[in-house]
Parts: C-alpha cells; structure tokens; sequence
C-alpha cells in the first residue's frame, strides 16, 4: 500500500479540487474505527511514501493481517481509501491538527464510508441485532407485560453490541454523526446481510444499527417504552437518541461518555461535527489549552445560534465569567461488572429532552452572544423576569401542589413553550435541590420556581431574548407530552456587579415579550 500527498490543483464550483499522484479528484472510501488507546510496539502496517512513523498496534486490538484485509474490502470499488492512520502525519502536531479540522469534508466527499467493529463476528452481530429488534416489536406490541425476566435477559445484547471498543470513543462519534449510512464491517471485514431490520439497506450500515437499539426505548408510535433503567442506560452511553437529534448541540453533552487519549481531543474530535478549526487547526493558529479550545467552541456556537448554544443546564458551578458556557467536562469512565454496569462522574451540563428535536426560526429580537477583550458580552433585548411570571400567572395553570416536582407530568410541568431550568450555582442551589437528570427536570413546574425566584431577588432578575425555537417533533425522541410549537427562549440572570450579569438559567415561552427594551452587558 501507499500513501500519496494531497495537492491542490483548482477549484470547481467554489470548492477546492485535489490531485493524488498523477489522478486528479479520484473517488475514494473512508474508514471509521479505533486504535488510539491500542498504539504498542508490535508490528506496523507497511505504507509507502510516508515521512512519519507508522504507529503499530497492539496484536490484541487487531493484527496487521486482519487490518490489512479490512482496508482490502474498504477499497474494493475505488482505487483510493482514506485512513487516518497513513493520511494524517502522526508525528508533525501542526500538519495534524490541519489535517483533523478537514474530518467534516473527508468524510462527506468519500463515495463510501465503512465502520470496523473489530471485536465482533458477523454472526454474533447478527444475533445481537435479532434480539434487539425482537425485544422492540414485544414493547411496540405492548405485550411485554409478564415478560420482565425475559426482556432482562435479552437487553444484555445491548451491553454486548455496545462493549465493541468503536461505541466508546469520540472520534467515531463524530464519523458517526456525518455518515450514518457507513456500511458495518464485522471482526472478519465482512459485510452483513440484514432483513427485517429498520431500514431498506442490502448490507448494514450505522442507520438501521441505531434506528433498531433506539426502537427498544421509543417505539414508533412515538411514546417511552416502559423498559428496564438498565436499557436506557446503554443507549445513553452511547448517545444514539443525540445523534439523532434536530439540534446538534445535543451531541455536545454526552462528550463525557466517550473517550480520547489526550484532553485537547475533547474539542478536536468533535469541532468538525459543527464545521469548526479550532485551536492549532485554525488559519492562523489560535490557542489550543482545553480551556481556550473550549472557549473557542463555545463563542463559535454562540455565534452561529444563541438561542440553541444556551439550552443547557449546568450541573456544577460555573467560575467566574463562563455561567455563559456549555462546558464539556470531564467524567470518569463507566465500568461494567458481572452484576451490571456502574455509571461514571458525569459533570457534562444537561440538554432537557424536550429541546433535542427544536430549530431556531427567524426572529427580529434575536440576541448576540461574543467575545470581545475576553470577556463575553451580550447584545439585544432583555425585559424583567417578573414581567414573565405575572403573565404566567393569568395564562398558566396554577401548580398542584407545594413541591416542585411530582411523579408524573402535568400541565403546570415544564414544556417546549413553556419552561424553567436552573443551572446549579449560588443563586439556586436551596430553590433547585431536586436530582438533575435529563429524565426529571422536564418535571419542574415553571411557574412555582418563577415565583419562588421573584420573591427571593425581586428587580435583580432579567431575562435577556435570545430568538425563538420551533419543535419538530422528531419520532424517535417525542414523548406524549411534546408539541409541535413555537417559543421564545432567553438566559436568566441575575447582576451581580454594575453591568455583570450572571447566567442562572434559561426559560422558554410563548406569547410576545412586553416592555422590553434594548439592553447590552457583560455576562459573568
């Protein structure tokens, strides 16, 4: 095999086109799989032509045998394939940081892409995927009931598909999200014939892969299936239900689920999913420490849609000046036993439910959110938060009762056009003390903690309009009580100096903001 060097040579429609050797512009496949965490000292995969030190991989992972002949299937059709390991220089930081802010165009220009589970038989997969898809037409049909124990027994496929060493890492998240039709190739590169699965693909790719775990949790109808903690566990570990999603911010959130070798990678294995060069992939370079990348995604997402980069719920105190931030966080892995898995710290702030399957409209007040001396500053609209409330008190349903929450959802409980969600900080930490979670925070009662919040801080709370939000009301993510709706959506805050305002959290509603007036500020 050998490796040939990029070279620009035009442009055609606005887009750069390229030579490889002596063809120009060749049709080429991608390979989605993992080896970081398995780089030894064993022996490399012979490529021509490169400068750099071919990493080799522990035999244990995959022998250079069994690699070879994937790479072999992966180039069938074409004459080119495009594989990390032997196009990007594993040893020059800057030419491979260049390289990585390109993932996003390598993989949508490839003809076809393929995805390695390296651990499991095309036998094994397919048996995994039979009892998968039997345990969702059984819930589908709403015949589970009395079938517990076997339901039990047959969500173990799920831990099983999902130990392959590919669902585990953040790279292939990304891969993932920008080619779902990625045909699965098993341990032995074959290729998997399916039937009767979701789906109309010969071989299986990533899409029916992810539309079958996701049918056990949320059958078509469009309602939660009454599964076991265990099976929605799994699919949260993996953020299926996240790629899935209208609003791509989703897949910001479960960053800590997945690993990468180094800390920086936490930004670059993930920027291009959003079009991103960040830090030392940026022209010119920009910082790249985890808190600058991190600030640099965050600005950027800011930037392109406010109204979506501040549906999120922060579970740790924010520092000083980064209230205003969807931070990544780091976690501590999930580890798996013989009596089941034990979940990890998981310190990733929380994008409620309702919000994975909304886009942002067109709206004139719409808000800004930049950087500028290095602090972020705001510019738009903003109108008291007591102004909401007293609204609310004549358009909304009175809570039920004291509590903040109760068992299940009710109209006075959180919705797509009307909400409340109080990050964890100084400010809210007694007013918001119930377990934040993505399953229960749909359950606080807006109204109740708005008056709360009005009688604790009175004129010192402001809502700042950021733009409007419509549901889409995608399948697989709705539960019963979801909406096909439009809302507005703004950051509470709260000052705390002379023109800082700090982030509290974030609400959403429906009717038109009154007495409103333009407002610009530091946010803390």
């Amino acid at each position: 095999m050998k490796s040939y060097e990029r070279v620009e040579c035009g442009r055609s429609d606005g887009k750069p086109v390229f030579r490889y050797g002596n063809v120009t512009a060749p049709p080429y496949n991608v390979l989605s799989y993992t080896w970081g965490r398995w780089a030894g000292t064993g022996t490399a995969l012979k490529i021509e032509n490169v400068s750099w030190s071919i990493p080799s991989i522990d035999k244990k992972h995959f022998s250079i045998e069994q690699f070879t002949k994937t790479l072999k299937i992966v180039g069938e059709k074409v004459q080119f394939v495009w594989v990390d390991i032997a196009c990007i220089d594993q040893e020059d930081k800057m030419a491979k940081a260049a390289e990585i802010g390109k993932q996003a165009a390598i993989f949508h220009r490839a003809q076809s892409a393929f995805v390695w589970f390296n651990t499991l038989s095309a036998e094994k997969l397919l048996a995994l995927l039979a009892d998968i898809a039997e345990s969702a037409k059984i819930i589908a049909e709403k015949t589970h009931n009395g079938k517990g124990r076997w339901l039990k027994a047959k969500s173990q496929s799920l831990q099983e598909l999902f130990q392959d060493p590919w669902f585990s890492s953040l790279w292939t998240l990304q891969e993932c999200y920008l080619r779902p039709d990625a045909i699965i190739l098993s341990l032995s590169a074959e290729k998997v014939k399916v039937s009767g699965l979701i789906g109309n693909s010969i071989y299986l790719n990533l899409q029916q892969l992810i539309d079958t775990c996701l049918s056990v949790c949320y059958p078509p109808d469009g309602s939660l299936a009454v599964v076991s903690d265990f099976m929605h566990s799994q699919i949260k570990r993996v953020g299926f239900s996240e790629i899935k999603a209208s609003n791509s911010m989703v897949l910001l959130s479960i960053a800590s689920r997945r690993q990468t070798m180094e800390t920086k990678d936490r930004i670059y294995a993930i920027m291009q999913i959003y079009g991103l060069r960040l830090g030392d992939s940026a022209t010119p370079p920009l910082p790249s420490d985890l808190g600058s990348l991190e600030e640099q995604l965050c600005a950027a997402l800011n930037q392109r849609s406010p109204v979506l980069a501040q549906l999120f719920v922060s579970k740790d105190s924010a520092p000083p000046g980064r209230a205003w931030q969807l931070r990544l966080g780091l976690a501590k892995p999930f580890r798996y036993y013989k009596d089941g898995i034990v979940l990890g710290l998981d310190t990733c702030p929380i994008i409620p439910r309702d919000f994975f399957n909304v886009v942002e409209i067109e709206e004139e007040r719409r808000g800004k959110i930049f950087l500028s001396s290095g602090r972020a500053h705001y510019s738009g609209y903003a109108w008291d938060f007591e102004n909401l409330i007293n609204i609310w008190e004549v358009t909304q349903p009175p809570p039920r009762n004291t509590e903040p929450q109760i068992q299940f959802r009710a109209p006075d409980m959180n919705s797509v056009s009307c909400s409340i969600y109080l990050d964890i900080c100084m400010y809210t930490v007694d007013i918001n003390d119930m377990v934040h979670g993505d399953q229960t925070l749909y359950l606080n009662k807006p109204l109740l903690l708005g008056k709360i919040l009005v009688a604790r801080y009175k004129s010192r709370l402001k809502i700042l309009i950021l733009g409007k939000i419509r549901s889409t009301g995608s399948n697989w993510i709705k539960d019963s009580n979801s909406e096909n709706s439009d809302a507005f959506c703004g950051i509470i805050v709260i000052e705390e100096e002379s023109n800082i305002w700090r982030r509290i959290g974030f609400c959403t509603w429906r009717d038109d903001p009154v007495d409103y007036d333009l407002f610009n500020c530091v946010l803390g």
